[in-house]
């Protein structure tokens, strides 16, 4: 089997060389030097787009541990800022935190679709006592939870088989 050559030190290989380090220079120097990052259509090294992202993670931080009052007050401010972005997923926030703030009695769902969606929210914060009541309310529900996306982790853990899938238990309700 033949070796593949390098070409030689010779004027022809350096020529070539040359050539293409030349117009690899010329083509960077007609090149536009690059825009800074975007985020929703405004420019990252803003300093008022960096403070609305401050706003914005300190509120979040608040949300997170259900302090849902200050956090709406935090990312009311972030409304105020420059990136359309943020202030779009503030208002996100503004509105479960609204409805987290409800009381208890405006927030109980009376439907088995209510239900079954206040059970994936409720699963997310690790409680199941919802998606109970909306597999009893309307048992068709136990199909939707199987095949949900949502509850995908959970099919190892014991508390959601026996939920899910009664019919090993042999009882079917």
């Amino acid at each position: 089997m033949a070796k593949a050559h390098k070409p030689s030190a010779g004027s022809s290989g350096r020529a070539k060389a040359a050539g293409s380090v030349s117009s690899k220079h010329m083509k960077k120097k007609n090149l536009a030097p690059p825009h800074p990052p975007q985020r929703g259509g405004v420019e990252m090294v803003d300093p008022r787009v960096q403070a609305q992202l401050k706003l914005y993670d300190e509120a979040l931080a608040l949300f997170h541990q259900q302090k849902f009052s200050r956090a709406k007050q935090e990312l009311e401010k972030v409304l105020e800022g420059p990136s359309k972005e943020l202030s779009d997923r503030a208002r996100m926030h503004i509105k479960i935190a609204e409805q987290r703030m409800k009381p208890a009695t405006e927030q109980n769902p009376r439907t088995a679709d209510e239900h079954y969606q206040r059970g994936v929210a409720m699963m997310n914060v690790g409680r199941w006592e919802n998606l109970k009541v909306a597999i009893d309310l309307r048992p068709e529900n136990r199909y939707h939870a199987r095949n949900d996306e949502d509850f995908a982790f959970l099919q190892e853990d014991p508390r959601f088989t026996e939920l899910l899938y009664p019919e090993k238990d042999g009882t079917v309700g």
